[in-house]
């Protein structure tokens, strides 16, 4: 599917097959064929989707957009009965595609069709995960999501126990300030250089006698040469 996307992107045979061989070669492939077998799933239906999305922008034909939405939007209902972190990953990716669908798409009905759709899907992921918490069915994993009220309850009332007492303190410590304090942090973690290229373990177990980084430390500089020149192209 990564090279069935680079394809897509860069329409270069020698482009798709240096994808190829770097998967093969690359200790993340490893790292992640030795996780857990649902998180892979959860992979594939996630490039999957990303792939009929670009599929979708690249296209002018409308049988080759209808069938690139409805591979979107397959993939988006399947990945929801596979990996429980999957069930947040595809609304950001529902999000991000109807925003970029409606700058770079120009088909106005199919884009309301595919819109309509993943709002839709958006809604029922976005219930369903909720009730699936309530009822506490992801046991001690729901403890792992930021969006989890009593979690940030507890977030809450450690940061105002450690701020001096104002007047004003709801308004800049509450849930909402929090969660945005949290996400961006997570977010930001997955920039650690140390873990993308020195060690691979985010502390959790893996099968595998020894872990190394995402990517090989060498190919920290062509990460840098190749965001140099790609600002300097555009």
């Amino acid at each position: 599917m990564s090279m069935a996307i680079a394809q897509v992107v860069f329409k270069r045979k020698q482009i798709t097959l240096l994808v190829g061989v770097l998967l093969i070669i690359s200790p993340w492939h490893v790292h992640v064929s030795r996780s857990g077998y649902e998180a892979m799933i959860a992979l594939f239906f996630e490039l999957c989707f990303v792939f009929g999305f670009l599929a979708f922008l690249e296209t002018s034909n409308k049988k080759r957009q209808l069938v690139a939405a409805l591979s979107m939007i397959l993939s988006f209902f399947l990945g929801f009965y596979s990996y429980h972190g999957a069930k947040f990953t595809f609304l950001a990716l529902g999000m991000i595609s109807i925003l970029l669908s409606w700058i770079y798409q120009k088909n106005r009905k199919l884009n309301v069709l595919m819109t309509v759709s993943l709002l839709m899907l958006m809604c029922f992921v976005g219930y369903r995960t909720y009730t699936l918490n309530k009822q506490g069915v992801f046991g001690d994993r729901q403890t792992e999501t930021i969006f989890s009220s009593s979690n940030l309850s507890t977030q809450v009332n450690f940061m105002r126990s450690e701020s001096l007492y104002l007047p004003g303190l709801p308004l800049f410590v509450n849930k909402g300030t929090v969660l945005l304090d949290l996400a961006i942090k997570h977010y930001l973690s997955v920039f650690d250089i140390y873990r993308l290229f020195v060690n691979g373990l985010e502390g959790t177990y893996q099968f595998s006698l020894i872990v190394n980084g995402f990517f090989y430390l060498s190919t920290l500089v062509l990460v840098i040469a190749g965001l140099w020149f790609a600002c300097k192209k555009n």
